[in-house]
């Protein structure tokens, strides 16, 4: 991020524009995850009056260098104070409807990042779990394995009959919880991370498809997270790890 060599009146004006501002309306659906979000105009509804009343205007301008869109937008105080800050895209097609989207996604997220404005629907990464997970998580907690097993040893056991230092073990054994929860649970975390890493990189959600259909192997774009196999998780994970530590280095 760059800023002006002092920022007290722009930070000032800033706070409380902040305090004016409302939460972007939800205008609009991702048909592929079936999330609500807020497009550019909600971001820019939701805080131009704030901004304006308090002597700030938005700059955002754009730039492409080979395969990448660059978006700069800046803050700029009435006292000549700014901060700014640049948000970069790949392309994947090239074509002015993807150049276009790419720098519409770009402006959207780094403004309402920039001035603070609270938009995106947050589906706890519901979208990003295989249906039948989701239903094996809400409607089936996890039990211990061997309670069956002990119900039906208690219900044949005979009274009379003293307890054999066998039986005494296996009802103090500790039981074996069923793994299937934890393992769903740690691919939730693992989508997340990899949600996390793509929006870091600048990409929208029809680049991130694309990448990940060519690193698993796929001849066009994932269509669903489901797609992306447990074992190859961790190899897509690792790429845009790689990437972005080479874009913040570069």
């Amino acid at each position: 991020m760059e800023r002006s060599e002092t920022i007290g009146k722009l930070s000032e004006a800033l706070a409380k524009a902040q305090g004016e501002m409302k939460p972007a309306s939800f205008d609009a659906q991702n048909p592929h995850f079936r999330s609500k979000y807020a497009t550019l105009a909600s971001i820019m509804e939701a805080c131009r009056t704030a901004l304006s009343q308090n002597q700030i205007a938005v700059i955002q301008g754009t730039s492409v260098i080979e395969d990448r869109v660059i978006v700069t937008t800046m803050l700029v105080h009435a006292s000549g104070e700014f901060i700014s800050d640049q948000l970069s895209m790949n392309i994947i097609k090239d074509s002015p409807q993807a150049i276009g989207s790419a720098i519409t996604y770009a402006r959207r997220y780094s403004l309402a990042s920039l001035v603070g404005v609270v938009s995106d629907e947050d589906d706890d990464a519901e979208a990003a779990m295989p249906k039948n997970q989701v239903k094996e998580n809400t409607q089936k907690p996890a039990k211990p394995s061997q309670v069956t097993n002990l119900d039906e040893h208690k219900k044949t056991r005979v009274s009379s009959t003293p307890k054999s230092e066998s039986a005494d073990k296996a009802e103090k054994a500790p039981q074996k919880p069923d793994n299937k929860g934890e393992q769903a649970q740690k691919r939730v975390q693992k989508i997340r991370l990899l949600f996390n890493l793509s929006a870091k990189l600048g990409q929208t959600p029809d680049d991130m498809k694309a990448v990940i259909g060519n690193l698993i192997g796929l001849d066009r774009p994932i269509k669903e997270s489901a797609e992306i196999k447990d074992s190859d998780l961790d190899t897509v994970i690792s790429a845009f790890s790689k990437e972005l530590e080479l874009k913040e280095a570069a």
